[in-house]
């Protein structure tokens, strides 16, 4: 399973990681382009979306959350729109060419 081409923040454009945290990956996804950038997301190991729920009310974009706890999906669903729930084991996740 991959993170499909529309979740991630390249779609053409230059991103600059930004912080990486012990389970999340925020990117600029304004091209390079200084301040005002959009900032996007990645929540790894999400359970119930706590560090989804502070970026997004951040103002950072959380594209998807990844698990493998299919108890955790209602809740960080709920708790986290729009972001994406990722139902997978992270040592299955491959990137989509």
């Amino acid at each position: 399973m991959g993170v499909p081409a529309s979740h991630r923040p390249n779609r053409g454009r230059q991103t600059e990681i930004l912080t990486v945290w012990s389970r999340a990956i925020v990117v600029d996804a304004n091209g390079g382009k200084p301040h005002g950038g959009t900032k996007i997301a990645y929540d790894f190991f999400c359970g119930a979306g706590g560090l989804a729920r502070g970026l997004l009310d951040a103002g950072i974009e959380v594209v998807a959350g990844f698990d493998r706890d299919p108890q955790r999906q209602a809740t960080y669903k709920r708790n986290n729109p729009p972001a994406k729930f990722v139902l997978s084991d992270i040592r299955d996740l491959r990137p989509r060419p």
